[in-house]
């Protein structure tokens, strides 16, 4: 029975307090709030990124372009550098004549382009 007696108490006297100072009362509770969602907004962007960059790493592509006076040497060359990159997954090689064909495939109904 003294335990029910002192937890209600304590609890009065823990809300007269609480009323007696409302500003201060109010700011903690505040301070409790804005802590509790920054704390939360630095997870969930946290969680985002981390997210978002491993989606946007494995979507890279790249496209090179040679000119028409490069040789298959040079362009062989730089194919097998590129392919001792640890971080390229793979190098595609695609001729002018295979370009053009899929060009003109892909572009078929469209007479301007052609």
């Amino acid at each position: 029975m003294t335990a029910s007696v002192s937890f209600f108490r304590i609890l009065r006297t823990g809300l007269l307090n609480a009323w007696r100072n409302r500003l201060i009362a109010t700011a903690t509770v505040a301070t409790l709030i804005l802590t509790l969602f920054v704390i939360t907004a630095v997870v969930f962007l946290n969680v985002i990124t981390g997210t978002l960059a491993s989606t946007i790493q494995d979507k890279v592509d790249i496209s090179v372009y040679f000119t028409t006076d490069a040789t298959d040497a040079q362009i062989l060359a730089l194919r097998n550098q590129l392919v001792s990159l640890s971080y390229v997954k793979s190098v595609n090689f695609v001729s002018q004549d295979e370009a053009l064909t899929a060009f003109k495939q892909r572009y078929q109904n469209n007479p301007v382009l052609l």
